[in-house]
């Protein structure tokens, strides 16, 4: 990272935070089951459950819970981070994605973020919303 606004850019998506938060918990994470196991969803959250925006940016409906609802929403998520966050992190040498084992590690730059991640997410109850 060269300055904060790049951190803070990058950390601008919930899926990005995610991986990030994540990493600073263990040296690897399997996706994207990793980040639906943490509570998150393709559409990235919507409190109330009525619209969403999907992890593509389009504007969704709610699944109606059945499991081919729950597949669409997962490989929604995977396309999304497959073709948008994963390159974006990996760009910046904080991730090393390795697809055939679907899984991401701590890249060569994660070091020098991982001190604004440690206390982002220790502080995450101070921020609007939800960090993660």
């Amino acid at each position: 990272m060269s300055d904060a606004s790049e951190l803070f850019g990058i950390l601008a998506a919930a899926h990005r935070r995610r991986i990030l938060f994540l990493l600073c918990e263990r040296e690897a994470v399997n996706l994207p089951e990793g980040l639906l196991t943490r509570g998150a969803s393709a559409d990235d959250g919507n409190a109330g459950g009525r619209r969403s925006v999907s992890a593509s940016g389009g504007e969704t409906r709610p699944g109606d819970g059945s499991p081919s609802s729950a597949t669409a929403r997962e490989e929604d998520l995977e396309l999304a981070l497959v073709h948008k966050h994963l390159p974006k992190l990996e760009n910046r040498g904080l991730v090393e994605w390795d697809p055939d084992e679907r899984s991401v590690s701590r890249g060569p730059g994660f070091e020098e973020a991982e001190p604004a991640l440690r206390t982002l997410a220790e502080n995450a109850d101070a921020f609007p919303g939800d960090l993660y």
